[in-house]
């Protein structure tokens, strides 16, 4: 199940409030032609995961979160995180990882969301997500991919 809004696309393993994990892509694209190496993604992702009190904005007691991990790419820049939180709503404990991606005049903050102990059950998604992100590329219709001739 997805849906889209605005500029974010959210994907989510059932229809909410049923959903066990979710997946939230937000895209910025960026004033083209501007060096962006000396904004560091380190930085940029640390201050957009750090909450100034134990409580984040949705009122999740933040429990805590992991260093910043660089992901080395020969085409863009990455770096992600993982946050560990008990649910203001279900009461119960579950993570975020957040990936921020820089390239091509195109920036993605990426978030997936799901229930502690549950995240081994998607680590192979979770490498493959690292490995496969592409930034600047444009596809004329995403439900048919690109066309070869």
């Amino acid at each position: 199940m997805s849906r889209r809004e605005n500029n974010q696309l959210r994907v989510y393993d059932a229809k909410p409030p049923d959903d066990e994990a979710g997946l939230i892509v937000t895209v910025m694209h960026l004033p083209p032609g501007v060096d962006w190496t000396g904004l560091p993604l380190e930085m940029l992702l640390e201050q957009s995961t750090a909450e100034k009190e134990r409580v984040d904005s949705e009122g999740n007691e933040i429990l805590s979160r992991n260093e910043i991990v660089p992901v080395p790419r020969e085409d863009i820049e990455l770096v992600w995180n993982e946050v560990k939180f008990i649910d203001a709503k279900e009461k119960r404990p579950a993570f975020s990882r957040h990936i921020l991606a820089r390239g091509f005049d195109v920036a993605a903050l990426i978030t997936f969301s799901g229930w502690e102990g549950d995240e081994a059950n998607y680590t192979a998604v979770w490498d493959e997500l690292l490995r496969s992100i592409e930034l600047g590329r444009y596809v004329d219709d995403p439900t048919t991919g690109d066309r070869l001739h």
